[in-house]
């Protein structure tokens, strides 16, 4: 911090925010992407096909077909997407905006032919802001993205400055899929609740 900052929540903290939110942001992707890949047929041609097969997956792998289905795709196969076949919506996404009732979201930290299609239960997040110290002279709670993270403003001595912290706890796990045997028992299989996809790994 100095003499130039003419606002402080937009020139400071605000960066610091969306720095740890883009923390967050490559830690998920980093678990999505250790997803073990299922080799599935692609063509750029018809690019919805790939999502019938990823769903049969799913629900191979003991999805109920309740479950929220979620996609996030590289920016190769969104580009397919867009200018595959046309549909009802004028393109291949359907009339409710997804894809055979996958919900696409577009991500750039995913490679440009991979697709990792999942269940919001298939990977935990957890975001925590540290508690403020009973020594700090300014500390609280703020939001970026709706994360919560703690803000702590104290002036340094030893480098006789202002200074600004912004820190969370993060953690992001992938989860085993709870399978009901109906028999009574539960069967916990590890990365069934999700699916990934290499477009060009043939």
């Amino acid at each position: 911090m100095d003499l130039e900052v003419t606002d402080f929540a937009k020139q400071i903290l605000l960066p610091q925010a969306d720095s740890i939110v883009n923390y967050v942001e490559r830690t998920v992707a980093t678990t999505m992407k250790a997803t073990p890949t299922t080799e599935l047929t692609y063509d750029p041609a018809a690019p919805a096909r790939v999502f019938t097969a990823i769903r049969k997956q799913l629900r191979d792998n003991g999805v109920p077909t309740e479950a929220t289905l979620i996609a996030a795709v590289g920016s190769g196969v969104y580009t397919d997407l867009l200018d595959g076949p046309v549909g009802s919506s004028g393109t291949t996404f359907d009339a409710d905006g997804k894809v055979r009732g996958f919900q696409i979201v577009e991500s750039t930290r995913l490679a440009s032919d991979e697709i990792v299609a999942f269940i919001p239960e298939a990977f935990a997040l957890v975001v925590r802001a540290p508690r403020v110290p009973d020594g700090a002279p300014h500390g609280a709670s703020v939001k970026a993205e709706g994360f919560a993270l703690r803000h702590i403003r104290a002036y340094d001595p030893s480098l006789a400055v202002d200074t600004s912290t912004v820190s969370a706890f993060v953690g992001v796990s992938a989860m085993p899929l709870a399978v009901d045997n109906e028999d009574g028992t539960v069967a916990l299989k590890p990365d069934a609740g999700a699916v990934r996809v290499l477009t060009n790994a043939a």
